[in-house]
């Protein structure tokens, strides 16, 4: 297991180049969250391991197991829990992106190659489905075999929501969509509560701080797509190249003139864009304010999530919350 920590961290540390995303890392090490993450995988064959620890070591940031750790400490649960849930949210989402990457064809992630790019799709397939049984596996062993088929459950919804997300039409409503990135991420908002036999609802402030912070940054990551800034450092426009909605373009088509409306969803899933298309959306997302509103709405969310955080988190966690929506508001005013 010590060889399988030291691989993880020797793949992951030369990539940690921001002080916030740093801080996350030693404290998900320091806390235990890695050496529990190891404990998991050492149940997966060796011979189908290395696509996970691929996918590992590109997605180098831990806010999701570190702040579900905090919260589980703040709200009275034992460290060994805590620990455990935590390495389990880490595993379960890095997972999904190895599931992500396949059903969108991403061909990057984080700058490396995605797994099924790297190993072929179905061995990487073969790797996540072996990750996923060693996590079912852990969670019998400690909590039950009824949170075992919650992941289950869980899980699926969370991969019936990207089919989802792709089917909704163009011009779908904003409600629609937070619904379903809600409902895409309940895998590790609402699982850390199941498990400890809390009901992840909207009276639990603990669940709606973790569920807001994914929430304002599955809007960021919709924002760069169509940011000015952005743009010409990735391959932009990818939401619109492939015909699928994202929060700011639903913003946008509600507020565009019917010829305007018209000639952006012509341009939903054709694959390319000519340049001229291309300025085309981008003034018309600054023009109507879409861009300006947009990234103050998601700085709206993750100041509800920081005070829903302040609110039960332990002062000693709470370092990591506020340097991080710090940090990602700071991006969001970057993306101008």
């Amino acid at each position: 297991m010590n060889e399988l920590v030291n691989t993880i961290r020797e793949k992951t540390e030369f990539r940690l180049h921001d002080d916030v995303v740093k801080k996350l890392f030693d404290a998900y090490c320091n806390y235990g969250i890695l050496d529990s993450v190891s404990q998991i995988l050492s149940e997966v064959p060796q011979r189908v391991l290395e696509p996970i620890i691929h996918t590992l070591g590109s997605h180098v940031t831990k806010e999701k197991p570190v702040f579900t750790y905090s919260v589980l400490q703040s709200v009275g649960q034992d460290k060994k829990t805590s620990v455990q849930v935590g390495a389990i949210v880490d595993l379960l989402w890095t997972l999904s992106l190895m599931y992500d990457d396949m059903f969108d064809q991403d061909l990057k992630r984080s700058g490396l190659p995605a797994a099924w790019v790297e190993f072929g799709s179905d061995f990487a397939y073969q790797s996540a489905q072996a990750g996923f049984e060693a996590v079912k596996k852990m969670v019998s062993r400690y909590f039950c075999d009824d949170a075992s088929q919650v992941i289950d459950k869980l899980v699926v919804m969370g991969i019936g929501s990207l089919k989802a997300h792709r089917d909704l039409k163009p011009g779908a409503s904003k409600s629609e969509l937070l619904d379903n990135y809600r409902l895409r991420a309940l895998f590790h908002t609402a699982l850390p509560f199941v498990l400890i036999d809390q009901v992840p609802d909207d009276k639990n402030v603990s669940f709606l701080a973790i569920e807001n912070v994914n929430l304002a940054g599955q809007i960021m990551n919709d924002l760069k797509d169509v940011s000015p800034k952005y743009i010409w450092l990735r391959e932009g426009f990818s939401d619109i190249r492939s015909g699928v909605m994202s929060i700011p373009l639903a913003i946008l088509i509600e507020r565009l003139n019917t010829e305007d409306k018209t000639r952006t969803l012509g341009l939903f899933g054709n694959g390319e864009m000519s340049e001229i298309d291309k300025r085309f959306v981008i003034d018309s997302f600054v023009t109507s304010g879409t861009l300006a509103d947009s990234i103050n709405m998601t700085k709206e969310i993750y100041n509800a999530s920081l005070d829903q955080f302040h609110s039960v988190l332990k002062p000693e966690f709470r370092i990591f919350i506020d340097e991080w929506i710090l940090s990602k508001k700071q991006q969001l005013d970057n993306l101008v």
